[in-house]
């Protein structure tokens, strides 16, 4: 790693190194020459630039193996960028890097990776009767090999499997309910559906505790969710509603049993 310079006039002078793929120490020193020999600070480097390829804007995690130096840090980048890791290493072998939803291949001689994006299927599940969003609902996606995964849709009754492989794949849903729900319709005297008008079912007897409540839409209707097996309700409009439509109704209340 030796070098020198001859020939060189007395006068300050700038030292560089170039080697891009490398991270260092400092890339350069201000040297003040006014001597027959004046030494300049030595080159340290630290590591080594990674750079990612992807076709997607994402985010890489670089994990380094038990080969690689214990100062090598797992680093965050977002693509396209570069970034430098700290080692002590002057190889990339031993680097791997993972991400969610896609393949990466190992580095290649100058620190790259190729990242390739997996398939996604998005479900959305929704209520026959009133066209709402359903959650909790518990989906089994199976393919070839073996692979089944088990995920339940989110409020919005919604959700993704990801990280799938070209391929064909069942997806059913799956589970045992453990809530039920109760649906109608509400009209005035003319027939016409009553909008935004909240029903509520209040337990009875041991499941008093238990009180679920929905509100009509632009058709009059409504369901109320989360009704506990074995329990009776009464279902009515909701007391305290502010409302100059409404001024009584055929029957206060209906009674079920769940």
């Amino acid at each position: 790693g030796a070098y020198s310079f001859d020939n060189i006039l007395p006068g300050k002078y700038e030292v560089t190194v170039e080697k891009n793929e490398w991270c260092w120490e400092s890339t350069s020193y201000i040297l003040d020459v006014n001597s027959l020999e004046s030494n300049v600070p030595i080159f340290v480097q630290t590591g080594f630039t990674v750079t990612f390829v992807s076709s997607h804007d994402t985010e890489f995690i670089l994990t380094p193996s038990p080969a690689v130096s214990a100062s090598l840090l797992c680093e965050t980048v977002s693509i396209p960028s570069e970034r430098s890791l700290p080692s002590g290493e002057a190889s990339h072998e031993g680097l791997t890097a993972e991400k969610k939803g896609y393949v990466l291949s190992k580095p290649d001689t100058n620190g790259n990776f190729n990242a390739h994006k997996l398939a996604e299927l998005s479900v959305e599940v929704l209520d026959k009767a009133t066209n709402s969003s359903l959650q909790g609902v518990l989906l089994s996606l199976s393919g070839d090999e073996s692979f089944r995964r088990n995920s339940q849709t989110g409020q919005a009754g919604n959700m993704t499997f990801s990280s799938l492989s070209p391929g064909e794949y069942f997806l059913r849903p799956i589970g045992l309910r453990v809530a039920h729900s109760a649906y109608g319709i509400v009209t005035s005297l003319s027939g016409e559906p009553e909008e935004n008008i909240v029903v509520e079912a209040v337990g009875l007897d041991i499941c008093a505790h238990f009180q679920e409540e929905s509100t009509t839409d632009e058709k009059g209707y409504f369901r109320i969710r989360g009704l506990q097996p074995q329990c009776e309700y009464l279902i009515g409009m909701k007391k305290g509603q502010e409302t100059n439509r409404v001024y009584s109704v055929s029957q206060s209340s209906i009674k079920i049993k769940v």
